[in-house]
């Protein structure tokens, strides 16, 4: 009796429109291949840090995704101008323009400002998709490391 309703489920062409594939199978996950050292960048903010006596609130951190080689610069606000003034004079002035760039969906990353410097150097610009920060796991993890420190750093200095 299984088979034969199975059967009749699997031939019913309203049923196979109107009903959701429980057992589909997802398609397998491929990894983004890493050629060469810094051509492809991983970008985040972190934010939520507290004021420095210079003005410094957020940090822009970059993680080159070959050989996992990141830099962190404090930036004074998240606006696109800041961030492309540091894209431009702080990795593609000292390491040349990365072919790839891969960032999270934030206004300052999809700004026209970005977009233009990106076509300018003709570099192709990949964001992650929305509420998921997996795609973007070497900054995510990064950023960890960065708080962990700075965590550590301030406790030890206010003692």
């Amino acid at each position: 009796m299984y088979s034969d309703i199975n059967q009749y489920v699997k031939t019913c062409e309203v049923c196979q429109q109107s009903k959701r594939a429980f057992n589909s199978k997802p398609p397998p996950l491929q990894p983004q291949p890493t050629n060469d050292i810094f051509g492809r960048w991983h970008m985040d903010i972190l934010s939520g840090l507290p004021t420095t006596k210079d003005k410094y609130k957020h940090v822009l951190l970059v993680v080159d995704s070959y050989s996992k080689w990141c830099e962190a610069f404090p930036l004074r606000s998240e606006e696109a101008g800041e961030v492309a003034n540091v894209l431009y004079r702080e990795i593609i002035s000292r390491y040349g323009a990365p072919r790839t760039l891969l960032s999270d969906r934030g206004r300052n990353f999809v700004s026209n400002l970005v977009k233009a410097l990106s076509e300018l150097f003709n570099i192709k610009r990949h964001l992650t998709s929305s509420y998921h920060p997996q795609t973007n796991g070497a900054c995510e993890r990064m950023n960890s490391v960065i708080l962990q420190a700075l965590r550590a750093y301030t406790k030890r200095s206010t003692r």
